[in-house]
């Protein structure tokens, strides 16, 4: 039912800023849906503590999933559409997600910080450590960065060809 609403609601907006509506597609893009849901749901993503049944959230909030979740097994990385606290902290709602859309879509959010500069003899550049958190997760650790110049100065760090580890 709420699905339905939400739907409505949708075509609605669309239908009053005159956006046109296309078809369904025959087989639904589940990744690009849990992208669109995760720009609006970043403070509620958790990363799977290994030492137990539980996921540390956005600023160290430490919580379960729901047992009527649908979620197989204890993926590594989950978002949660609705934190509920009882007896415990319970996230309800869950789907699994790729840390790698979290960087993209929390660009205004993301902190990062760069440890370990150092001269590379083989690119001749100087290169840096970058670790990316965001509310205190880390999404990436690792990541091998360059310094980047331009005239006048320095102008800041880039991602270098190497991928960095993902958290």
């Amino acid at each position: 039912r709420e699905w339905q609403d939400f739907e409505s609601q949708l075509r609605q907006v669309c239908r009053e800023m005159k956006v046109e509506i296309g078809s369904p597609a025959d087989v639904p893009d589940a990744d690009g849906i849990h992208q669109a849901l995760l720009s609006g749901l970043l403070s509620h993503i958790g990363l799977k503590d290994t030492g137990r049944r539980e996921y540390v959230g956005a600023r160290n909030a430490r919580f379960a999933l729901w047992p009527g979740t649908g979620v197989k097994g204890q993926p590594t990385w989950v978002m949660t559409a609705e934190l509920v606290e009882t007896s415990r902290l319970w996230g309800r709602t869950v789907a699994r997600i790729d840390p790698r859309w979290v960087e993209p879509l929390a660009g205004h959010l993301i902190k990062r910080t760069y440890e370990e500069p150092r001269w590379e003899r083989k690119r001749a550049q100087v290169v840096a450590t970058e670790r990316v958190t965001l509310y205190g997760l880390p999404i990436v650790a690792g990541r091998t960065v360059v310094r980047t110049a331009k005239a006048g100065g320095w102008s800041g760090w880039r991602s270098s060809a190497r991928s960095g580890r993902r958290a």
